[in-house]
């Protein structure tokens, strides 16, 4: 029997990519990030450290000490408390413990580090509930590529929504340290698995000539909601830690509205041969946007037999348009089925390391991730150590990071991922080294420091430009089947080298210079690496089989000779 070929592209055009069902199922996509993002960023607010000394000294424990307050003075630091002779009696001067905890200049429920008294001795604990929330996004990287692919986008999207209903509100009423870092855990393993599959969706809903402009559009949303994160922890800085996660249940409610509006992708329906649910969101979509179904299924989907016995061949033919466009031989033959083992992740990240390409390929992409989303913590997490208000430096940083986007989706538009990566990398080095010399060189002044700050966000918009393009620009190296394999393996080393992040803070104390020279040292190597290596992906078909993925290295090889 003869196979069929489906233009999974082309059923988009025909259907309007712009008309009611593809803008509504973008909207229904991209109106729930910011739960995405207020899940990630409140740590920055509720973990803040509030200036705090010892209590005070009761009379008791004047006693017990044998101190007399007319023959010594007392200082109650940070840590300590400092007993100096200041008559030149008997006594002698001492250093204490904090014997009776520490006083605080704002409320003890406004951050969880006032809450359980992580200072002093338990200084790091406050950290490393946001390094256990990055753990639980490298078990999802593992976890969620093989659920995605098995179960599909949408299902893992809702799930993921509701129990973060659950683990938020644990969180929520912890009434012990270790109760509440177990949900960290939990909250960071459910929020990487709801926005790994958010992105598949956007990336696969539209034609190759509209993804760079809709996966832009929902970047620019995650910006434009992350800006408002800051404003909403600005409004809760009054009311207690708790609040931010009973915020963050609550938004998680719109999974009702993802299960019954949200539909599944169509590719990931024909890739797996799901041919009945993917006819009937092609109807539901051509009603919808009123165009003829019968026309577009004839034209697009040729062989009815195979379609009964619910086998297909997916590929992304060239376009029926009048425009040019790369030939696509290539058929992802789905005659015989995949069993779950050969289906399994470890067989596709196998796959992905047996073929040199995808080995360069990963192992670069693996680097740009790391760098980039890595940098940008480091650069958020330190934002406490900055001067001015932590609230206000958060809410700029973001304001221009919804600029640095929409300039590198223009970029990425007009002249390819590459080129928009490489100068966004290049002036995020320039920014953040300039910086550290600042540190080193310039006398202190607050002129000084407002210059440094300045960098610092500047430096930070457009690493999270980069970050966004990098999101695009993988989708678009990896074939369908593999896809989310590559994306969380990427994903997967990304979080683990975002683990160290929570600790630069201490480092930015100690060396303030040294967190910029790390980070502009960083990005230059790997701009190197991506210009080098990687092939430009901004006017092609997605992939959706290795045998494609060659081609496009074997045009980039040639495209590189022609350069020369």
């Amino acid at each position: 029997m003869k196979s069929s070929e489906v233009d999974v592209d082309g059923i988009i055009r025909a259907l309007g990519e712009s008309t009611f069902f593809h803008t509504t199922q973008c909207t229904l996509i991209c109106a729930a990030q910011l739960l995405a993002t207020t899940n990630s960023f409140f740590y920055i607010f509720f973990a803040i450290t509030p200036e705090y000394k010892c209590n005070n000294l009761t009379d008791s424990q004047f006693n017990q000490y044998n101190i007399s307050t007319n023959e010594v003075s007392l200082t109650y630091d940070k840590c300590s408390i400092h007993i100096n002779n200041d008559e030149g009696t008997t006594t002698e001067n001492q250093t204490l413990n904090c014997l009776n905890g520490y006083s605080y200049t704002t409320p003890a429920d406004t951050s969880i580090v006032s809450e359980w008294d992580l200072v002093c001795n338990k200084s790091g604990l406050a950290e490393s509930t946001q390094t256990v929330f990055i753990l639980g996004q490298v078990i999802s990287g593992l976890m969620s590529p093989y659920l995605i692919e098995r179960f599909g986008r949408k299902p893992l999207r809702v799930s993921s929504n509701l129990m973060l209903i659950i683990f938020n509100l644990v969180a929520a009423f912890s009434p012990f340290y270790w109760t509440f870092a177990v949900m960290r855990f939990f909250t960071g393993v459910l929020r990487e698995t709801y926005v790994i599959s958010s992105i598949t969706l956007v990336c696969e809903l539209y034609p190759k000539e509209k993804r760079i402009i809709m996966s832009g559009l929902f970047m620019f949303i995650w910006n434009i909601y992350s800006t408002i994160t800051g404003f909403i922890a600005y409004m809760l800085k009054d009311y207690g830690w708790n609040t931010y996660f009973l915020l963050n249940a609550v938004l998680s409610g719109y999974f009702i509205i993802d299960f019954f509006f949200l539909e599944e992708s169509v590719r990931w329906l024909f890739a797996n041969s799901k041919i009945k649910a993917a006819e009937k969101i092609i109807k539901k979509a051509a009603r919808q946007n009123k165009v003829d179904f019968d026309e577009i299924w004839c034209t697009f989907v040729k062989d009815t037999a195979l379609q009964e016995t619910g086998q297909v061949n997916e590929t992304s033919l060239q376009s029926r348009s009048s425009e040019p466009s790369p030939p696509v031989t290539a058929v992802v033959d789905h005659t015989q089925p995949l069993s779950e083992e050969e289906s399994s992740v470890f067989v596709k990240l196998l796959t992905i390391f047996k073929s040199p390409y995808l080995r360069k390929v990963t192992i670069v992409v693996s680097i740009e991730w790391a760098v980039n989303t890595t940098a940008q913590n480091i650069i958020l997490l330190m934002m406490e150590v900055f001067g001015g208000s932590i609230y206000i430096n958060y809410s700029i940083l973001y304001f221009l990071a919804i600029i640095s986007v929409g300039l590198a989706a223009a970029l990425a538009k007009r002249f390819g991922h590459k080129f928009s990566l490489t100068c966004l990398k290049t002036g995020v080095a320039i920014c953040i080294i300039s910086a550290s010399l600042i540190k080193i060189w310039a006398e202190d002044s607050e002129l000084m420091e407002y210059v440094f700050l300045a960098l610092y966000l500047v430096s930070a918009a457009g690493l999270n430009a980069a970050s966004c393009n990098d999101y695009i620009y993988t989708s678009e190296l990896y074939p369908t089947q593999i896809r989310s394999a590559g994306n969380g393996f990427a994903t997967t080393f990304m979080r683990c080298v975002c683990m160290i992040t929570p600790y630069f803070k201490l480092l930015a104390l100690a060396i303030p210079w040294a967190p910029g020279i790390i980070i502009g040292v960083a990005c230059l190597c790997s701009t190197v690496m991506l210009r080098v290596c990687l092939p430009e992906t901004g006017n092609r078909v997605l992939p959706q089989t290795i045998e494609e993925v060659n081609k496009m290295e074997q045009e980039n090889k040639k495209n590189s000779v022609k350069i020369q």
